[in-house]
């Protein structure tokens, strides 16, 4: 039994070590991983989809409750756009997007920025404004994101 499971165990690793290595060109005898492939690529569109979802998922809560006239949590939300917004700004952009990227992560900054300013001020419209152009600034993201 212990054999088995030792023989099940190095099984596995083997084929876990073919799924990690990359592929050899045999014309070139080089080794070629497609810019999709690579391991920071998926880590960042991982990281980008997710960081997108749960800034949209803040932003349509502070609309909501700016619709609904409920100010309480308002705060919060916006912290956690901020939050958003600086793991977004964080991460590594591949270079076909990464000037796009910057503009985008600043446009979002700045209605971010509005919508603060807009809070401190007691002015609705100005929060609305700053929201609108996060969600904006978030489909840019998004567009982004699908080019890569």
């Amino acid at each position: 039994a212990a054999a088995q499971a030792e023989a099940a165990a190095a099984e596995a690793d083997a084929a876990a070590q073919a799924e990690v290595e990359p592929a050899v060109t045999e014309e070139q005898g080089e080794t070629a991983v497609e810019s999709g492939d690579s391991f920071s690529t998926q880590s960042f569109l991982t990281d980008a989809r997710n960081n997108l979802a749960d800034l949209r998922e803040d932003v349509s809560d502070a609309q909501s409750a700016l619709a609904e006239g409920r100010e309480l949590g308002l705060a919060w939300n916006f912290a956690e756009i901020a939050f958003n917004t600086g793991q977004l700004g964080a991460l590594s952009a591949p270079d076909g997007i990464a000037t796009e990227w910057e503009a985008a992560m600043a446009e979002a900054d700045a209605g971010l920025d509005i919508a603060t300013v807009g809070y401190e001020n007691d002015s609705i419209s100005e929060m609305e404004r700053g929201l609108s152009q996060v969600s904006a600034a978030a489909d840019t993201i998004a567009g982004l994101i699908d080019r890569v």
